[in-house]
């Protein structure tokens, strides 16, 4: 299980100073609090059309005790940073992530570019044709990989979004069920060692 976070940027930021602010100050913070398995956010690439949001983060957390034990300790704190550069509203909760087709899920190197797609997780297909489908992504050459995250019920309030992946895929057929969005998105990754690096809280 992996939890993600949709965020906007203040109003008053650019997307480059929005992004800028997450990985130098509030990506940091975050790691040395909390103990992620994995640390991933999505920014929306430069020049890329508004798709109603700037960021997705992707956690998956090593010990859902150790993060509820964070929060309780400085939920204030990040109240306050959120404050600095993220819009109040904002979409998370915990999801299902699947492979779909293609290679296993690697670490991304910084700049790694996919589309991310959110669907209306109610109009998406049987599994075995969303699969069906992304295979015949990848055969064509349209995509390398692609995994999609599934709303978890009662778990955060991403209600009916689910959130198809696609890496290496500049040109692709619509994606199975009701596409409410889609954009190209820049990866920025925490390597794994600074995620368990000494002296994180």
């Amino acid at each position: 299980m992996k939890s993600i976070t949709i965020v906007r940027r203040r109003a008053d930021l650019s997307r480059a100073a929005f992004r800028a602010y997450y990985e130098g100050h509030h990506a940091p913070l975050g790691i040395a609090w909390f103990g992620f398995d994995r640390y991933v956010r999505n920014h929306v690439a430069e020049g890329a059309p508004d798709p109603g949001f700037d960021c997705i983060a992707e956690f998956w957390p090593s010990d859902p005790d150790q993060i509820a034990r964070a929060l309780a300790a400085a939920g204030s704190l990040f109240e306050e940073d959120d404050a600095r550069f993220m819009a109040p509203e904002r979409k998370g909760g915990a999801v299902e992530e699947r492979h779909l087709a293609g290679a296993p899920r690697e670490a991304d190197p910084a700049g790694t570019r996919k589309r991310i797609d959110l669907l209306r997780a109610s109009t998406l297909p049987a599994a075995a044709v969303i699969e069906r489908w992304a295979r015949d992504e990848v055969a064509a050459g349209r995509a390398a990989r692609l995994t999609i995250d599934l709303p978890i019920a009662g778990l955060g309030n991403l209600d009916d979004v689910a959130l198809l992946h696609r890496w290496a895929g500049e040109r692709d057929a619509p994606p199975p069920g009701e596409r409410s969005a889609t954009t190209l998105v820049e990866v920025d990754e925490t390597p794994a060692a600074a995620l368990f690096a000494p002296g994180r809280r």
